[in-house]
């Protein structure tokens, strides 16, 4: 018997607010003593080690930050020394990661001086698709589907996000350029002051994303003011490519609803 051989990182995990649930297979005949299993979330300087038990085939790597790569890596040692490193696996941690409950947490909470059903009837609309690719939030919307049935409106539109310059740098540095465009999917309960929407048909990440959907609900607060509350879930299962795609992504969507209450107040300052 001889040094061990590396352990294999799976690329495939379960990401969700508990953390990290990351699996590996064992090499088999080295009379393996322990593994040592390393990790680090890319804002982190340093990174988190823990040994592990030979008869272990997985870890939950928890305490790490929410909706943020982590990298993870490893080796296997037995009675005569250890081995070389695994290739390292990147995954991303949840948007709820770390929290206790995973419900009633916004991404993005704001204020509107404008009545609840006054906001909630002006967004989602074709006019004020319009206003806003005229101020420059986006570059088009082309209309794919509409139909309005049951108090609901369901709408199929290509967008073609208007990325800002530092996002867009951020992508061409790590992947040579970025064109996207994808489609949002969404359905608005007149009832109900929600807008469920879904993120489909995205180039890159697509085939990996094991969910990118979220919801829009503007909250009435008194005559006069609502809130708008935007929540959006993206996860990825396998982000080594898609990651920075995903975050162009995200964080246009965010940003482009998130400039809503601002806009629309803009928007009916036009119209009176």
């Amino acid at each position: 018997m001889s040094f061990p051989s590396a352990p294999v990182l799976l690329k495939t995990a379960t990401c969700d607010r508990t953390g990290i649930l990351v699996s590996w297979i064992a090499p088999e005949n080295c009379g393996i003593t322990n593994f040592t299993l390393s990790w680090k979330a890319e804002s982190w300087w340093q990174s988190a080690s823990a040994t592990l038990p030979p008869e272990m085939r997985e870890f939950l790597i928890s305490e790490i930050p929410a909706n943020e790569k982590i990298s993870v890596w490893m080796y296997s040692t037995n009675d005569y020394g250890s081995s070389p490193w695994s290739d390292a696996v990147d995954f991303v941690s949840s948007r709820d990661c770390g929290a206790a409950s995973s419900a009633d947490l916004a991404d993005v909470s704001k204020i509107v001086d404008l009545e609840a059903h006054r906001f909630f009837d002006l967004i989602y609309t074709e006019s004020f698709d319009k206003f806003i690719i005229e101020k420059g939030y986006l570059a088009h919307v082309e209309k794919i589907s509409y139909e309005e049935k049951d108090n609901k409106i369901y709408k199929r539109v290509r967008v073609s996000p208007a990325i800002p310059v530092a996002i867009r740098n951020m992508a061409h540095n790590y992947m040579g350029g970025v064109t996207v465009t994808y489609e949002d999917v969404s359905v608005k309960h007149l009832d109900s002051l929600m807008i469920e929407f879904k993120i489909e048909n995205v180039p890159v990440v697509g085939q990996y994303a094991d969910t990118a959907k979220g919801k829009i609900v503007v909250v009435p607060v008194d005559d006069g003011h609502c809130k708008l509350e935007i929540y959006f879930d993206l996860r990825i299962s396998y982000p080594v490519i898609g990651y920075y795609i995903a975050q162009v992504i995200r964080s246009q969507v965010l940003h482009d609803i998130g400039a809503w209450p601002e806009l629309v107040m803009e928007y009916v300052g036009r119209q009176n």
